[in-house]
């Protein structure tokens, strides 16, 4: 298991692009946080890349973000925010849906 702090900032928000699962906000803190290029954000869940591959699925607060967020009309509650990660190689315990 792999723990990683992320600070969801401003620029994630203003940057980040909606209904995107590379390019959202939430995938543009965590490549941040974890010194990665690329994080893939699908059905609840993330995984990224650092040489092994890690996933798991994401805190409730940061999918109520990720829904006001690709609502254009919620998208005025989205702040920046700090959540932290349990983040599990994919051949640990059980795999990602």
């Amino acid at each position: 298991m792999k723990r990683v702090h992320v600070e969801l900032t401003q620029e994630d928000i203003d940057h980040g692009k909606p209904e995107s699962c590379s390019e959202c906000p939430v995938a543009r803190a965590v490549a941040r946080a974890m010194g990665v290029v690329c994080v893939v954000h699908v059905d609840c869940q993330i995984a990224v890349s650092d040489g092994d591959t890690w996933w798991t699925p994401l805190p409730a607060v940061v999918e109520t973000f990720v829904d006001n967020f690709d609502n254009v009309n919620q998208r005025v509650l989205c702040e920046p925010f700090a959540f932290d990660l349990e983040l599990l190689r994919w051949d640990e315990g059980v795999e990602p849906a």
